[in-house]
């Protein structure tokens, strides 16, 4: 399984494991399609699915996950 950063419609944005880029969209759309609740329209909705880079990871401490750029500068509370 891989780590992949996905983002709906340009502010919603978390992680998915997955096997490959297509399984993570799939994934992510039921997910939400199953507790989105009325208001989601999987037929309105833009999915991008952002896979983690390659180096991201610590080579001598391989549980530590650099987060993608796109996590970057996001204030966390």
């Amino acid at each position: 399984m891989k780590m992949f950063v996905y983002v709906i419609d340009s502010d919603i944005r978390g992680i998915v494991s997955a096997v490959d880029q297509e399984e993570a969209a799939k994934k992510v759309m039921n997910a939400y399609i199953d507790h989105g609740g009325p208001e989601f329209n999987p037929e309105c909705v833009n999915i991008k699915i952002i896979p983690f880079e390659e180096n991201s990871k610590f080579e001598d401490h391989p549980d530590v996950t650099e987060l993608p750029e796109i996590f970057q500068g996001i204030a966390w509370v």
